[in-house]
């Protein structure tokens, strides 16, 4: 008889069923454990016996109240800026708080060093490669915190973007810029610079009455054996004043804490001869800061955590050489900036004058430039590495700092 589907399908079914009222129905197997267990003297209790037993109550006890706080806690909150932390004004606040005057635009001496400065071809190639060596080509593979949304599709959850981290691609950035930079300094500039990666620094001062404590990381230092020189513009200096931001406290913002350790830390050691600091490389990434209602940063406060950084730098060297009792520095600190997140890069320089951030006639300066972007896309499209729009202003900019002396 031939098979057709509709037979095989009553077959195929028949048969299930038949099998799971076969094997619904098993008698239980006597395997003889009972006369081996009672030829050996083992006696045999009826589980139920123990299934059934009643067992009573633990006496309830209340947990003991730990009366036991952290070391570093403090009845008196403080409150600690960190690397994940923005500023809600931006840059008004930053200078009220750091007592600074904005200057746009950076010292005479500087924007001349740009305009003349020449960078070879062969110095221009090698930087390109470099860029899409570190956004495209390198091997880490590491899941990303970006997410894809759809408007049309909000609640479907698309796959997880695995790719290369921007901590990872600054840092390549860096060291590639750093490195490039040095194929064209002098000799003379060349061994009066050190690099340190990831250095950690903290500085606690006062601001009305409140304690204010600065634990940031530089993720690139540049250290020399001779200071920066400072500047001196006072001709710049005339018309600029201090933003008001009242109502708002300087502090706004920053999230207080108890649990914390007053102490200043400057890494580099007295033992050794560059230990000046020179430029601070920083990293930025939109994951990691963010506001406490958790909205974008804009380029305001983006400027203003390069400005916090800077000064926790330079006042933690200037405290940890001259003292805490040093209020007006007999010599000004002289700190460059560059932070980076990966696309948008912006310079700065920073001097420090002055200490006393309450009231003080002396005032520390800030000069910075606009934001510069590094390139305008850098994907791949169609399974080709692709970097447009690349500006070459970047590592004219990064030369004139790192030879600057």
């Amino acid at each position: 008889m031939r098979i057709t589907l509709q037979l095989l399908k009553q077959h195929n079914q028949r048969m299930f069923r038949r099998h799971w009222y076969v094997q619904g129905k098993r008698t239980p197997i006597d395997l003889k454990s009972e006369e081996a267990l009672m030829k050996k003297g083992l006696p045999i209790i009826e589980a139920n016996t123990f299934i059934n037993q009643k067992l009573g109550k633990l006496p309830e006890t209340e947990a003991a109240a730990s009366s036991q706080l952290p070391p570093d806690y403090h009845e008196t909150k403080c409150a600690v800026y960190g690397d994940s932390s923005a500023l809600l004004l931006g840059m008004p606040q930053a200078q009220v708080l750091l007592n600074t005057l904005k200057i746009e635009g950076y010292p005479e001496k500087i924007e001349e060093q740009i305009k003349n400065v020449k960078i070879p071809t062969s110095v221009e190639k090698a930087v390109y490669q470099s860029v899409m060596s570190a956004c495209l080509f390198d091997a880490e593979q590491k899941k990303l915190g970006y997410k894809i949304k759809d408007p049309e599709r909000p609640a479907f959850n698309f796959p997880r973007i695995y790719g290369i981290t921007d901590e990872r691609k600054n840092r390549l950035l860096f060291l590639k810029f750093i490195q490039n930079c040095e194929k064209i300094a002098p000799s003379s500039v060349l061994s009066n610079r050190r690099i340190t990666q990831n250095t950690f620094f903290k500085y606690p001062f006062k601001s009305e009455e409140m304690q204010v404590q600065l634990e940031v990381h530089a993720e690139v230092l540049v250290t020399s054996k001779k200071p920066l020189l400072g500047f001196n513009e006072t001709n710049r200096l005339e018309g600029l004043e201090m933003p008001n931001i009242f109502p708002a406290s300087p502090t706004v913002s920053i999230v207080p804490t108890n649990t914390y350790t007053l102490e200043n830390i400057y890494p580099i050691k007295d033992t050794t001869q560059f230990i000046h600091p020179h430029t601070i490389f920083l990293h930025f990434s939109p994951l990691e800061v963010k506001h406490l209602p958790d909205i974008p940063v804009t380029d305001n406060q983006f400027e203003s955590r390069a400005l916090m950084k800077a000064f926790a730098v330079a006042s933690s060297k200037a405290q940890a050489h001259l003292g805490t009792s040093t209020k007006d520095l007999p010599q000004p600190i002289v700190v460059q900036t560059v932070q980076c997140d990966t696309k948008r890069v912006q310079f700065g320089i920073f001097q420090l004058n002055t200490l006393d951030l309450n009231g003080s006639s002396r005032k520390n300066f800030w000069y910075c430039s606009n934001i510069m972007n590094l390139y305008e896309e850098c994907a791949y499209k169609l399974g080709r590495p692709v970097l447009e729009g690349y500006n070459r202003d970047v590592l004219r900019h990064m030369s004139v700092f790192y030879n600057n002396s």
